[in-house]
C-alpha cells in the first residue's frame, strides 16, 4: 500500500530542552535505511497499528520548535506514530526540578549550566532496543552500528522509499526466526538475542513505556532471567524502552570516565550517584557527555 500525503504538525519547544543532544545520540546511532539522522533532524520508519509509517522530528532554524512529518499508510495512525515519535525528546521530563538537583551539587553544576534540561533519548519501539542492547555488548557505538546495519536485512522493505529510508528493523519474530543468525560474534550473543526476540514475540516481555515502578522492576527481573542478559542491558533497555528516570549503570565503562573528568576519585559510580534519586538516569548523561570526545 503506497503512502497517503505527508501530514504535518509543529509543537513548541519546551525550555530548557537539550533536544540537540537526543538528536546527537539518535545520529551516532542511526541505521542506514532504517533511520536517517542529521544535525537539525531525525526520521526512520515503523510500524503502527493500522500500517507501516515514516516520521521526521526536525528542528526549526531558530530551535524554538519542532516540526513532525508523517507519511502512513493508514491515516488512523496519526497519532500513534506522532506520540511515538515525540516520545523520543521526552518533552515530558520535569527539567527544571531536574537540573536543580543534579546543578546543586559543585562538580556537576558547570555541565547542567552548560546543558540546561537533558532529556533521556527514548525508543518508538521497545523489542528494537532490546535487541540493540544485546549487540551493544562490550562493544563500541561504531561496531554495534555496523552489526545492527547487517541485521537490519533481515527486516522488511518499504513499500516505496521515503527520502533513503526503506525498510524496517526486523521484529522479534523475524530475529527468533532466523535473522539473529546475521549478527556476528560470539555464538552466546546470537542466542541471547534469540532467546530474547523469542520472549517478547511471544509475549513472555513486554516492554511497555507506561510501565509504572513496580511493573517496570518485574520486567527487569524478567530480562534479568534470560541467559546472556545482565544489568548494564536490562538497564539499558530500561532507560530507553521504559524512560526509566533512575537508572544507574554501575559497569558502564564511559559513566566511569565521565565521573574521573569530573574530578571524581574517591567514591565508586554508585556512591556518588546515591545522592541523586531519583534522576540518576539524566545524571547518567551527563557523565557520558563528559566522556564523550571533544567533539563527539
Amino acid at each position: 500500500m503506497p503512502f497517503l500525503p505527508a501530514v504535518r504538525r509543529r509543537v513548541l519547544r519546551p525550555e530548557p530542552a537539550d533536544l540537540e543532544g537526543v538528536l546527537r545520540f539518535l545520529r551516532a546511532r542511526a541505521i542506514p535505511g532504517v533511520e536517517d539522522a542529521g544535525e537539525r533532524h531525525y526520521a526512520r520508519s515503523l510500524r503502527a497499528r493500522h500500517g507501516l509509517a515514516v516520521a521526521r522530528l526536525e528542528l526549526d532554524a531558530e530551535r524554538t520548535a519542532i516540526g513532525l512529518e508523517l507519511h502512513l499508510e493508514d491515516a488512523r495512525d496519526e497519532a500513534e506514530v506522532a506520540r511515538r515519535m515525540l516520545g523520543l525528546l521526552d518533552l515530558d521530563a520535569p527539567a527544571a526540578e531536574i537540573d536543580a538537583a543534579l546543578g546543586a551539587h559543585p562538580l556537576l553544576a558547570p555541565r547542567v549550566r552548560a546543558t540546561p534540561g537533558i532529556r533521556i533519548p527514548g525508543a518508538v519501539d521497545g523489542p528494537e532496543i532490546a535487541a540493540r542492547a544485546i549487540v551493544g555488548q562490550q562493544i563500541s557505538v561504531v561496531a554495534a552500528l555496523g552489526h545492527l546495519t547487517e541485521l537490519a536485512v533481515a527486516g522488511d522493505a518499504l513499500p516505496e522509499p521515503v527520502g533513503g529510508i526503506d525498510r524496517l528493523f526486523p521484529t522479534p519474530a523475524q530475529l527468533a526466526e532466523g535473522g539473529a543468525e546475521l549478527l556476528r560474534g560470539p555464538a552466546a550473543r546470537r542466542a541471547t538475542l534469540r532467546a530474547t526476540s523469542a520472549a517478547l514475540a511471544e509475549g513472555a516481555i513486554v516492554l511497555d513505556r507506561d510501565a509504572g515502578d513496580r511493573d517496570a522492576e518485574e520486567i527487569r527481573a524478567q530480562l534479568l532471567a534470560l541467559r546472556g542478559i545482565g544489568p548494564w542491558t536490562a538497564d539499558y533497555i530500561g532507560l530507553r524502552a521504559l524512560g526509566r528516570r533512575d537508572v544507574m549503570m554501575s559497569g558502564d565503562v564511559a559513566l566511569r570516565l565521565g565521573l574521573r573528568r569530573l574530578g571524581v576519585e574517591d567514591a565508586t559510580l554508585l556512591e556518588f550517584a546515591e545522592p541523586f534519586r531519583p534522576w540518576r538516569s539524566h545524571l547518567a548523561l551527563h557523565l557520558w557527555a563528559a566522556a564523550a570526545p571533544p567533539n563527539g
